[in-house]
């Protein structure tokens, strides 16, 4: 945590500076005076900003100098601020209805200004119009001052989308919380505040894939109904993604946010620098969550700073401990680490759980588990029943342990009990504990990320997990499915957690939150009481067939007869049993079972089979199923909540069906049905007239293979609307498909030959989507790792050779595969006759014949063959010289290409025949991610048709390093250093350097930096590589060198001698001593300083033009009487003690007699005085006898240090 990093101090303390104070803290440096100012183009509150020194810094303190405008005021036509304009805050949000397309911005400024409204001028009182696109927009408002100096304004606006179209699509869960549009992942920052739960969580705005991370955000006053606002936290240009983290309430301001007296929330989340590593920070809250203000120390924890040195370091969750009176924090990524802080900015760590303790972490304790994990959480639960307290630590909420947080040797130290104590070293594949249910926290696969809630205002313990898992890539591909819609991401159902003594072992049970209960429709309930299921046959009765419905809540208690083998529902049924997901418990495994296999479409990566779990039959023979079904979920509580599973499923909207059976025997069965009400029904309008038109195919994918059968179902909304379309397909001229059948809102077809065809489905009020279903080959016949051929040009077929060309004239086959633009391409061509066979690379589109072509031209066989590089569909031409090359009939070809960049080496069985650089490639194809075959003949009578096979196609991605540089430095003045950029590993790359402020930072063609005066400045690296150019940033800060006295006494004595000891810092040269005042004191040149004369003295070290100095003070030496009595009786002896001070040597004695005067009072005399060791110091007793001892006078004389009387 020690590491040195100057931090930025906001203060009005002026008064510092008249007197040439220098602000330190012996603190770590993440420590602040103060916060509560903004980003630095942008002050406001306070109007000097001070830098934060470590121990031997001494830079003084410099003035920042703020824009001498500013805005004043701010109005909003068209929507309305989330709060008052005020100069405290920098950023506001504004929330607006789906109709609304523009805002109005009226900026008012005090002082003389440019000022810019989304890059717009304007004026103070001028209107601005700005156009707001559905979703996040973000409109700054820039103010630049007469002294150039800027202050920006953030205006965060969401508009909402139709939300009869939102909230009524396909597969979007009708009481499940999602955002309303784009990607959602890990829930984040939970917390109640001011009578609002809030729930952040990663969103990616963008698109319907995983991006860059932002913090999206919605808030709920009753766990139940959300409300959707604006982002709260973008990555920004301070770089990295916002990655997962928590929310707490700081009630005590122990960060100093918010004054004294005063509250707010704090976020504490990951920002993720990619291969940089990712590092812990802090962000802020004084309204309510609606704005939040970055904190200026951030980073407040990097990896560099754990113990680990471990990269995956994220996921941090705080909360308060009481028994410490300290904020905890747990963060992993990989290894779990335990952290403890008073401030939530300077980080203590306690405990790591990564590595054996034999391998040197000296703060691991001796006896702690190895746990790797993700999102972990941590918090304490009353076991039921007992005043026990139990600590329980979810690992990403895929798994949980139960233990102790206690201090082992000083440090707190989660230790598991004996029943979760398991050492697996990888959640990832705990092999070990994977199928032990003592683990898991939900056995279905879809729930991750679990976090609990902070500050809720009850006693409960409440978690909500993501609905989606990366395994297999499945978040992704579900894109696939819901992306058409406009959204992927979902969150489970909200649990309240307790623990509970289960077969001897201490166990996490989980029940949804009774806020659910509000969405009962009471009077619609189905309700089964003493029913008897019969055994499932052919003919038996399914007690549920007069069921239907899309979403609702199912409360069942099953006492299955003897003989019974399994009992269970089938859920969201279709017609003929087409679609199904099935729920029931095995009997004589006592296994609760959940099965999607026919559920509907299933995304690829999608987890096949049973899903099961252990659980237990009552002792009277009873097991209890709690089950709540959406439209593309089902979650299933067994015995009130002891284990919990969770699936994904994407059911037709006309699957409503449902069956209750009992296999082997009957079962006696109690089952209550409550349909449920939609969170999202007060948003929309009640429509029936068609507002879109959605369609999907039963697997999700929009391709058949030839002789196959595919199924595009269309869906209408929203759902009360008409569900009838017409049906029509384009670009069907050589019948690539047939129709085998179709209906109003669904129509099946058969891949007759290869190709691609359109299909409409269009509403009754003219409303149309469509879809492209292309067709294709036998794939199993092809040895590739691309698939998706497209065919642009020519006449290809697929056999066991592979792909065949025979056509005139130019022809691809070009794979939508994504490949990246950097790669080995390789393929094994079979030529026959024609003129050319080749690859073609780079390509934009698998539908175009944009791109390069390698190919081997030899149509006559003579010797005059060649082979080349070249630009089809534009560009330049040929790239590089050709190289001659003889095709030979019936000759089969290893052509293999490499890509990097720009350039491009080919080879024709494993020999090199191309080794070329395209220097124009920023007018040809600097990207591409599309590859594809090549084959070309003339188009003359005589020219034969090119035929060739191609077989054993694949393409490597190729990892190509970039340039980079160093992020941060620091020099001081008129120190140089080479800034050195990693060009990575092209030879022929090269950088160009510039700095922002030659004034406080040169550099030069070479890439050496040269400190010239304190401050900061950019230095950009414009590197180019592989025909690319990439800009990188290098930030330095130019420190004053100074000379600092790190060794002196403050005292001394006349005689004595002290050697002084300096350090130079930012400046080198030998240190030059010297004194005020040689009366006092003398100094040589190597700083031994001798005392002279009782006085103060100055001593000055200075190097170069820097110097320092310090004040010691010149004593006297003296002598004290430390031991005499004050009086002593005639005859007897005493002993006298004296110390020296400031002198050494003995101390010498002498006694004189003085005779009394008449007024009682002894004369004085005068005595020579004794110098050096001799110094005289007397004490004169008047002496009586015991008999006049009741009239005797003794008076005690003052010491004379300097010998006189």
């Amino acid at each position: 945590m020690n590491h040195k990093k100057s931090r930025v101090l906001a203060a009005a303390i002026s008064s510092l500076l008249s007197f040439g104070m220098i602000l330190q803290t012996a603190a770590p440096p993440q420590v602040y005076a103060s916060e509560g100012i903004r980003r630095e183009s942008s002050q406001k509150a306070s109007d000097w900003t001070f830098k934060a020194a470590d121990n031997n810094d001494q830079t003084a303190v410099t003035e920042v100098v703020k824009s001498d405008a500013y805005l004043s005021g701010l109005e909003i036509k068209g929507g309305s601020l989330d709060k008052p304009f005020s100069r405290e805050f920098s950023s506001y949000s504004v929330v607006v209805g789906h109709k609304t397309d523009s805002l109005t911005i009226i900026p008012k400024i005090d002082g003389n200004a440019a000022v810019t409204v989304d890059g717009k001028a304007a004026g103070s009182g001028q209107a601005v119009t700005v156009n707001v696109k559905t979703g996040s927009n973000v409109f700054n408002i820039v103010v630049k001052g007469a002294n150039g100096k800027t202050e920006t304004t953030a205006v965060n606006v969401l508009r909402n989308s139709d939300p009869d179209d939102v909230y009524s699509v396909p597969y979007r869960s009708q009481y499940h919380f999602s955002p309303q549009r784009a990607w959602c992942n890990d829930p984040n920052g939970m917390v109640y505040y001011k009578g609002e739960y809030h729930l952040f969580y990663q969103y990616y705005p963008d698109d319907m894939i995983w991006g860059p991370m932002h913090w999206g955000h919605a808030v709920s006053k009753d766990l139940v109904h959300w409300e959707e606002l604006p982002i709260a936290l973008y990555p920004e240009s301070d770089g990295g993604a916002m990655f997962s983290g928590c929310c707490v309430v700081d009630k005590d301001n122990t960060t100093g946010f918010f004054g004294q007296g005063k509250e707010g929330l704090v976020a504490i989340y990951t920002q993720d620098n990619g291969d940089k590593g990712q590092e812990q920070c802090l962000a802020y809250s004084k309204d309510k969550g609606r704005t939040w203000t970055k904190y200026q120390g951030n980073p407040v924890l990097r990896w560099e700073d754990d113990r680990l040195l471990d990269k995956a370091f994220r996921d941090p969750k705080v909360f308060w401990h009481e028994e410490s009176g300290q904020w905890m924090m747990v963060v992993a990524g990989g290894p779990l680490r335990i952290y403890s802080s008073k401030n939530l900015k300077s980080w203590k760590l306690e405990s790591t759980y990564g590595k054996k303790t034999n391998e040197g972490i000296a703060d691991q304790p001796a006896d702690s588990a190895r746990i790797y994990t993700e999102c972990p959480d941590l918090y304490p639960l009353k076991v039921d029943n007992t005043d026990q307290t139990k600590w329980v630590l979810s690992e990403g909420g895929r798994y949980y342990r139960i233990g102790d947080l206690k201090q082992q040797n000083e440090h707190w130290t989660f230790v598991p009990d004996s029943d979760y104590s398991n050492t697996n070293d990888n959640i990832s594949d705990p092999s070990s504990y994977k199928n032990d249910d003592t683990y898991k926290m939900n056995f279905g696969p879809q729930s991750y990320a679990a976090q609990t809630y902070s500050n809720m205002p009850d006693s409960r313990t409440v978690m909500i997990n993501w609905a989606s898992t990366w395994e297999n890539g499945y978040c992704n591909n579900v894109s696939e499915v819901t992306g058409q819609y406009g959204f992927n991401g979902f969150f489970n159902l909200q649990n309240e957690l307790t623990l509970k003594q289960i077969d001897g072992k201490v166990r996490l049970v989980q029940k949804p939150v009774k806020e659910y209960e509000s969405l009962r429709m009471q009077q619609a309930k189905t309700e089964l009481k003493n029913a008897v299921i019969p055994e499932k046959t052919d003919s038996s009765e399914n007690l549920l067939s007069g069921f239907q419905g899309g979403e609702y809540e199912i409360i069942a208690e099953f006492t299955p007869k003897t003989g019974t083998r399994e009992v269970g529902f089938k859920l969201r049924t279709g017609k003929n049993g087409k679609q199904e997901t099935v729920v029931k418990y095995n009997v004589q495994d006592e296994t609760l079972i959940i099965n999607g296999d026919k559920a509907g479409v299933l995304p690829q990566g999608q987890i096949k089979g049973d899903i099961k779990s252990k659980i237990s039959k009552s002792a009277d023979g009873k097991i209890k199923l709690h089950i709540f079904v959406d439209d593309s979920i089902v979650e299933v509580y067994g015995n009130e909540g002891e284990t919990v599973g969770s699936l994904a499923v994407f059911p037709d909207a006309k699957s409503t069906g449902a069956e209750v059976f009992s296999e082997g025997g009957q079962t006696e069965a109690d089952i209550t049905i409550y349909p449920l009400k939609s969170i999202w029904s007060d948003k929309m309008s009640g429509s029936t007239d068609p507002a879109n038109v959605y369609l999907n195919t039963e697997t999700a994918s929009s391709s058949v293979k030839l002789g196959e059968t595919t199924t595009l179902n269309s869906t209408v909304t929203p759902q009360k609307a008409e569900q009838k379309v017409s049906w029509s397909i384009a670009g069907n001229s050589g019948k690539k498909v047939s129709i085998v059948k179709q209906d109003a809102g669904s129509i099946t077809l058969k891949g007759e030959n290869q190709g691609t065809v359109i299909v409409k489905a269009k509403t009754s009020n003219g409303i149309a989507r469509t879809m492209e279903i292309q067709v294709d080959g036998e794939d199993e016949k092809l040895n590739s790792n691309l698939s998706g051929w497209h065919q642009v040009g020519g006449q290809w077929t697929l056999d066991a050779n592979g792909y065949n060309s025979n056509h005139k004239d130019n022809g691809f086959l070009i794979s939508s595969t994504k490949t990246g633009s950097d790669y080995i391409y390789e393929a094994d061509v079979t030529y026959q006759e024609g003129n050319a066979i080749g690859l073609f690379f780079r390509g934009q589109s698998p539908d175009s014949d944009k791109g390069y072509v390698v190919n081997i031209d030899d149509p006559e066989h003579k010797g005059n063959g060649s082979t080349r590089i070249f630009t089809f569909g534009g560009g330049t031409g040929d790239i590089g010289s050709r190289v001659k090359y003889t095709l030979t009939p019936g000759a089969t070809y290893h052509l293999k290409l490499e890509v990097r960049g720009n350039k491009f080496k080919f080879y024709i069985n494993d020999s090199l025949k191309l080794n070329v650089t395209d220097r124009n490639i920023k007018k040809n194809y600097a990207e591409g991610d599309y590859v594809g075959l090549y084959a070309f003949s003339g188009t003359g009578e005589s020219d034969k048709n090119i035929q060739a096979s191609y077989q054993n196609i694949k393409v490597t991605p190729l990892e190509v390093r970039k340039p980079s540089v160093r992020e941060k430095m620091e020099l001081y003045s008129g120190q140089s250093i080479q800034l050195a950029a990693d060009l990575g590993e092209d030879d022929y790359a090269a950088a160009y350097y510039e700095s922002s402020d030659p004034s406080v930072a040169s550099v030069d063609d070479d890439g050496k930096v040269t400190a010239k005066r304190s401050g900061t400045a950019e230095l950009t690296t414009k590197a180019t590589y592989y025909g690319r150019t990439v800009y990188l940033k290098t930030k330095i800060t130019v420190k004053t060198p100074y000379v600092s006295i790190t060794s002196a006494p403050s005292s001394m004595y006349e005689g004595q001698s002290a050697n002084i000891s300096a350090k130079a810092t930012g400046v080198s040269g030998n240190i030059v001593w010297k004194v005020d005042n040689a009366s006092c004191a003398s100094i040589s040149s190597s700083g031994k300083l001798t005392a002279k004369k009782a006085g103060k003295v100055y001593i000055t070290a200075k190097v170069g033009v820097y110097s320092t100095k310090k004040m010691i003070v010149i004593k006297r030496p003296y002598i004290k009487i430390t031991s005499c009595p004050s009086s002593v009786y005639t005859g007897k002896s005493v002993q006298l003690k004296a110390q020296a001070v400031g002198v050494s040597g003995k101390v010498a004695w002498s006694v004189r007699r003085r005779p009394l005067l008449s007024s009682g009072k002894m004369s004085r005399g005068r005595h020579p005085p004794v110098f050096g060791i001799r110094f005289c110091v007397w004490k004169t007793v008047c002496k009586k006898s015991r008999k006049d001892h009741s009239n005797s006078k003794i008076k005690k004389l003052q010491q004379n240090s300097e010998g006189d009387d």
